[in-house]
């Protein structure tokens, strides 16, 4: 496994936990304990916030801030994520509409310009119809 991605796994481990010791780490990832202190040295680094309490019974106690682990998308399923956004826009009533504009508007800031103007050409090419319902739907009276 490459360093990257071990580095990546520890902290989707770690970052649900209140506290760890070194040799959890070691035996979760099959790694040496010097791999181990490089490894946490390492995600001190991008973010994950600890504090060391020796002893015997000592460990590694994680703060309370939670670290939202980044994603990484291939372009295939940002488009995805676009086009779903785009249609679920056009969904005449939910709880998150409000929030479709501004969650576009985040992914958008966080691409490279030419897959930003990508996005933008797939938006005015492909096209999107509304249906209306032609029957009232039992369940979802109170959106009528």
């Amino acid at each position: 496994m490459k360093k990257s991605e071990r580095l990546n796994k520890e902290l989707i481990y770690l970052s649900y936990r209140d506290q760890f010791h070194l040799k959890e780490l070691e035996d979760e990832f099959n790694i040496s304990e010097r791999t181990a202190l490089r490894d946490i040295a390492n995600l001190e680094q991008i973010g994950l916030n600890f504090y060391v309490e020796k002893g015997r019974y000592g460990a590694y106690h994680l703060t309370k801030n939670k670290l939202w682990v980044p994603i990484n998308f291939n372009l295939e399923e940002i488009n995805a994520i676009f086009f779903a956004l785009k249609a679920l826009n056009k969904m005449t009533t939910t709880p998150f509409s409000n929030a479709y504009q501004q969650i576009s508007h985040k992914l958008m800031k966080s691409l490279p310009k030419n897959r930003q103007d990508d996005i933008k050409t797939q938006q005015k090419v492909v096209s999107y119809h509304q249906q209306p319902t032609l029957h009232n739907v039992k369940y979802f009276k109170f959106f009528d």
